[in-house]
């Protein structure tokens, strides 16, 4: 199942990929990235791939943002495009879960852009949300995503499913502006 949304001008082109939350109900990173390009389900990778291949023909700048399982198909993504020569002006993974192939890992090298990733970090225990528990969960089924190599890395005090908190932590709508200062968004 594809969803996709084209309110983007031309000079950018802009992906985001929703983890499993966002199939079935919550649309967790859905509500949030309404009007802010083309967003697929965490396992629509290659439909991903193939609109970035177009953009990338158009001479458009490629910013790709993905939470949860849908960070880890954002960095399969973004190495494969690297892999054909497509440069990927920003990388955005949020609070991602799932164990990067060494080849992701040695793709992402190649982006040509900045990868910046934000992952959550509870401060009491105790207190894990519902959503934090699934992510906990996926983790313990996929791995615990690797973002060592990541340009920028921090950590927020939001939960797994507060991806909005976690994109303006990470000062993500800043990044975006500095990849595309002509975007509505940023004046």
């Amino acid at each position: 199942m594809i969803r996709s949304m084209h309110m983007i001008p031309a000079a950018t082109a802009r992906y985001t990929l929703g983890g499993g939350g966002d199939g079935y109900g919550a649309n967790i990173v859905q509500r949030y990235a309404k009007n802010l390009g083309s967003f697929y389900l965490h396992f629509d990778r290659g439909a991903a791939l193939r609109e970035i291949r177009a953009a990338a023909a158009n001479g458009e700048k490629i910013i790709i943002v993905g939470h949860s399982w849908g960070g880890w198909s954002a960095a399969t993504v973004a190495a494969a495009a690297a892999r054909e020569g497509i440069k990927v002006d920003l990388l955005a993974t949020i609070d991602p879960i799932g164990k990067l192939s060494p080849q992701t890992l040695d793709g992402l090298k190649d982006i040509g852009g900045l990868w910046a990733n934000i992952s959550s970090s509870w401060k009491n225990q105790d207190e894990k949300t519902r959503g934090d528990k699934i992510a906990d969960f996926g983790e313990t089924l996929g791995g615990q995503t690797q973002t060592s190599r990541a340009d920028v890395n921090e950590f927020s005090q939001g939960h797994h499913e507060d991806f909005g908190i976690m994109m303006n932590d990470l000062r993500v709508p800043q990044m975006i502006c500095s990849v595309d200062p002509q975007d509505k968004s940023c004046k």
